[in-house]
């Protein structure tokens, strides 16, 4: 990525991180700070950078590719356009999202474990004192600094992606899990070993530090790695996901049915629930509920309710705040919020069909597939609308019929009668089963993995078919 020339300021940030990260050398050689307290000050550094890299990501302009395997709120990668927070600060783009709660989930679930089990099983007891909360404040600071110093104010974030941002935390986990090896055994306590520890940290910090923000890499290592296919070379940047809007004038616009969009909702409630960490989560409310513990139940049923809540509001932002157009002989998907075009489609030439969506039998709406003007013809949605004939007519599309296809009834009986049966098995083998309580979470944990998704699919067999 091309970098801008060194200014003093890049300067001054790559003296503070020195700084910052040299401190704790004062607090092993005068203050006699022991290992617990050099693992308290790198955890909450490594925190922090999480907590910013997922604040960064935010603001990042640039595009980022589209991960393999199930991507974590779908929905909101599609968006285009951004809310801007402040006045001279940059938008904050949906899209990027995704990018933030993974950073944040992994730590959640990766690293936070981890850290607890450490603390716990090496003894360790930190002392607080005031060279230690210095230190803590003068590490948080310099992060902060980055951030508005640099990111902010000199438009960084004009120049990476969200998925690029991700790397940080990626490097800081990396250094707590390089020192932990050196808490074990009675050489952890020596001031030669955590003075090297903090040396060996703060090169690091700053070695990333010139190359993220002032040049190309001092030591070719990356270069011959990538060579070797031993590091991956695929890009971690895009072009923003940007599109002109047409300047003919609006001949025609249709609105989306709230309750269609947050009924259409439940699909990524469901993937939310039967994730890893959903089922995690249950079987966290599960144990709570076992040993009367309401703390317990009590975080459970909050992390639950924010997987939902998550869920609906990416769904709502997809397609709740959006209006189509009709301008000339094209269609525009407008995001009212966003002030920004979604997609562009050509009203003739392209293939528009009545999908079959859940929501549109349950709630007498109506949701339509368009092929965009993209070489590729991706196949976008238009809708839910609360009236399909009434919006047919507004938009002036070529659709005769626009009718939904009739109701299966072989196929809602098949699916509804298996959802049943795989229904009511694990309820019977937790009921009627006669297990203890540990058994009964273990077998939750193992079988919801299992069932929950087939149900899902089921279920969803069956009302399509209504």
């Amino acid at each position: 990525m091309p970098r801008s020339p060194s200014t003093p300021t890049q300067w001054l940030g790559l003296l503070a991180i020195v700084v910052g990260n040299l401190l704790p050398l004062v607090g092993v050689a005068v203050w006699e700070w022991s290992l617990a307290s050099l693992l308290v000050v790198y955890w909450l550094e490594a925190l922090t950078t999480a907590l910013l890299a997922a604040v960064k990501a935010l603001f990042a302009k640039q595009g980022s590719p589209e991960l393999p395997g199930v991507q974590r709120l779908p929905d909101l990668r599609a968006k285009r356009g951004g809310l801007q927070p402040r006045a001279g600060w940059p938008p904050i783009y949906p899209r990027n999202v995704p990018f933030a709660v993974s950073i944040l989930s992994v730590w959640a679930m990766t690293v936070l474990p981890v850290s607890l089990l450490a603390w716990f099983s090496l003894d360790l007891d930190p002392t607080l004192s005031g060279g230690l909360l210095v230190a803590l404040a003068a590490l948080v600071a310099s992060h902060l600094a980055d951030f508005r110093v640099d990111y902010i104010g000199a438009e960084r974030y004009t120049d990476v992606s969200a998925r690029e941002l991700t790397r940080t935390p990626a490097q800081q986990v990396l250094v707590l899990l390089c020192v932990l090896p050196f808490t074990m055994g009675e050489a952890a306590s020596g001031v030669g070993l955590l003075g090297g520890i903090v040396l060996a940290k703060t090169t690091a910090e700053a070695y990333r530090f010139y190359v993220d923000h002032m040049g190309q890499p001092l030591v070719g290592i990356t270069d011959w790695l990538k060579e070797s296919a031993l590091i991956e070379t695929e890009p971690l940047q895009e072009p923003p996901p940007e599109l002109p809007l047409p300047e003919a004038p609006v001949d025609g616009r249709v609105e989306t049915d709230t309750t269609a969009v947050v009924l259409g909702s439940v699909t990524n409630v469901m993937l939310g629930l039967v994730s890893r960490g959903g089922v995690l989560l249950a079987a966290l409310l599960a144990f709570g509920i076992t040993i009367g513990s309401p703390l317990i139940v009590g975080l459970g049923a909050a992390a639950l309710l924010a997987i939902v809540a998550v869920a609906v509001l990416s769904r709502w932002l997809r397609f709740g705040t959006v209006e189509y157009q009709r301008r000339a002989h094209e269609i525009v998907a407008y995001d009212r919020l966003l002030a920004e075009p979604q997609w562009i489609a050509p009203v003739y030439g392209g293939d528009i069909e009545v999908q079959n969506a859940i929501p549109d039998r349950l709630l007498g709406t109506g949701t339509l597939s368009l092929s965009t003007t993209d070489d590729d013809r991706e196949t976008v949605t238009l809708g839910p609308v609360s009236d399909l004939d009434a919006a047919v007519d507004e938009l002036g599309l070529p659709v005769s019929q626009p009718r939904r296809p009739e109701t299966e009834y072989s196929v809602v009986a098949a699916a509804g009668g298996l959802l049943v049966i795989f229904a009511v098995l694990p309820v019977g083998l937790l009921t009627m089963g006669d297990l203890d309580s540990g058994t009964a979470v273990a077998v939750l944990v193992i079988a919801g993995p299992v069932f929950l998704p087939l149900l899902g699919i089921l279920l969803w067999a069956t009302l399509a078919r209504i």
